[in-house]
């Protein structure tokens, strides 16, 4: 029924619109087509959560927020959102898988390497952990390359919401999916660090568990970059 497309929805109706991205952020982090970010933040997750306690949460959150401010900029930007896609999205999404790579990379051998330091850096305050702010940099890399099979549906809401010619409304549906989606990324790290800790003689092996995820997609980024280049690698749309 057309009265019940999504997108018509959130092209016509703003007060609907926002709360319906939010859901659609939701199914967007349940979902198996976002298994790259999801696996990304599982790998943040128990690395953190090998710190202090509501570190893996921290974490998660923080490479959330990298998420939500890229989804943010686009749906600002959703006006153009063809001309971004164009300029930015196709051209530089193998570039995108390169460094998402290489920083999940960096951060499965820190852990591997130097799991003191790595579960020391999560216990500080965010502003002073470099495991956090590494998290949060990891996000924005994430936002933009995203998992290729759901960016359609991500571009196709932002464009969706342009219909509006309202830049602030088509932000705030991009934020809104954004916290949608990141709400069951940071909902599933709390029940799994808070409510089913591992015992102390595990934790050497989650260390190894969580930096082998990390790497799993780091590889998976990189096979995504090798594919077909960095200038017609597989892109988002």
């Amino acid at each position: 029924m057309e009265h019940l497309d999504p997108f018509l929805i959130i092209e016509q109706t703003w007060w609907l619109g926002i709360p319906l991205a939010m859901i659609g952020g939701i199914f967007l982090g349940l979902s198996p087509l976002a298994l790259p970010i999801t696996g990304t933040a599982v790998g943040l997750g128990a690395a953190g959560g090998l710190g202090a306690r509501g570190a893996g949460v921290k974490m998660v959150a923080a490479f959330g927020a990298g998420l939500i401010l890229v989804y943010t900029v686009v749906g600002v930007a959703a006006g153009q959102i063809d001309r971004v896609i164009e300029g930015i999205f196709r051209p530089y999404a193998g570039i995108g898988y390169l460094v998402i790579g290489a920083m999940l990379t960096g951060l499965a051998g820190w852990l591997l390497l130097k799991p003191a330091a790595f579960c020391s850096s999560c216990t500080r305050s965010p502003a002073k952990s470099t495991t956090t702010l590494g998290a949060f940099a990891l996000g924005v890399p994430g936002g933009f390359v995203n998992c290729p099979a759901c960016a359609a549906a991500i571009t196709g809401i932002a464009a969706s919401a342009a219909k509006l010619g309202n830049p602030l409304y088509s932000g705030a549906v991009m934020f809104a999916l954004g916290v949608g989606h990141v709400a069951v990324l940071v909902a599933a790290t709390w029940f799994l660090t808070k409510r089913w800790p591992p015992p102390a003689r595990w934790l050497r092996w989650f260390q190894s568990a969580a930096a082998a995820v990390l790497l799993m997609v780091a590889a998976y980024f990189f096979y995504l970059a090798y594919v077909g280049g960095l200038s017609t690698g597989p892109r988002l749309v």
